[in-house]
């Protein structure tokens, strides 16, 4: 009977250390979102009220052939001291977040993961973007996004 006692204690014991490790984990996981704040101005730099949203960043190669620099090779073969290809940034098709900006421009996204995400604020032709990269340790600067017309 005594074992059985024994064993229900470490069982116990062991729940409880597993519990507690899972909280700061957590706590963890939930101290590095962050917040992305902003404003977004006309031209003529007056508070803009309209749409924004966030996208993931996600590298695309783009395929195809690469035009080839002054005195290339037509063959294929590797031009000596040309630069290599990079890939280009393209957001994800679909936002991630989105709100409206309040009276005086201001919008705020949060619960934000580190990595790197595109701001695309305003409509129709009227749109401006901003590439953020929200780093683990350190606060995300307040962004000014500036519509390209009124």
């Amino acid at each position: 009977m005594m074992a059985h006692r024994k064993s229900i204690t470490v069982s116990a014991s062991l729940l409880a250390l597993v519990l507690s490790v899972g909280v700061v984990v957590a706590q963890n996981a939930s101290s590095a979102q962050k917040t992305i704040t902003g404003t977004v101005v006309t031209v003529d730099d007056k508070p803009a009220q309209t749409h924004v949203q966030l996208f993931n960043e996600r590298a695309k190669h783009v395929g195809g052939p690469t035009p080839l620099p002054p005195g290339g090779s037509k063959t294929g073969d590797a031009v000596v001291g040309a630069p290599a290809p990079m890939p280009l940034q393209k957001p994800a098709e679909k936002p991630w977040k989105e709100t409206d900006t309040d009276a005086a421009g201001k919008f705020s996204f949060t619960g934000i993961e580190p990595g790197r995400y595109v701001v695309v604020a305003g409509t129709g032709r009227n749109v401006t973007k901003m590439n953020v990269e929200v780093k683990p340790n350190e606060d995300v600067k307040p962004l000014t996004l500036k519509l390209p017309s009124k």
